[in-house]
């Protein structure tokens, strides 16, 4: 997973019917070349994009199909849910697993099985903390939200299991 100051890179169709992608780079940001960084002189500097709707959608595609990202959502999501379906079996605090590709939901339950929206809320603060982004969701908020992009490899996934894994011992180890 990345580390420290990174520019803050985001693509949508914000002027229908034309798609927009910008980047925005924060002050610290030393990750750009050299060519680029030399001409930033405020934080708020912004390159847009615009595409026609159908180069846009091409383009997506296109990328698509040459990174290969299907295929590796479903590699690398069926290596989460295994992963996660390991946890549950040690950790008596999370239940069911399940999802499609990248996109994963984990149940948490108490210690008498009961759906627990506070399990949740201290997994999510305390990932965070080790800077692994998920969620809490459900009528309840007792089930974990999981839904990395979809460049995520295997080796990010071992990190978010392995963060999983450590969070839930402490919090047994709590308790």
């Amino acid at each position: 997973m990345m580390s420290g100051p990174a520019p803050l890179a985001m693509a949508k169709v914000l002027l229908l019917p034309v798609a927009v992608s910008m980047l925005l780079p924060t002050p610290s940001c030393n990750t750009l070349p050299s060519p680029v960084t030399e001409r930033l002189d405020s934080p708020t500097w912004v390159t847009i994009v615009l595409l026609s709707p159908d180069a846009a959608k091409v383009a997506v595609l296109d990328v698509l199909r040459d990174e290969s990202l299907l295929a590796n959502a479903l590699a690398v999501g069926n290596h989460m849910k295994a992963g996660f379906d390991m946890l549950a079996k040690r950790h008596a605090r999370l239940g069911t697993v399940r999802g499609q590709g990248l996109f994963i939901g984990i149940d948490t339950l108490d210690d008498a099985g009961n759906p627990d929206p506070g399990t949740a809320g201290y997994l999510v603060n305390e990932m965070r903390r080790r800077r692994v982004l998920i969620s809490a969701s459900g009528p309840l908020g007792n089930v974990l939200k999981i839904r990395p992009p979809l460049p995520f490899s295997v080796a990010d996934a071992e990190e978010l299991i392995n963060s999983c894994d450590t969070v839930m011992s402490q919090l047994s180890a709590r308790r």
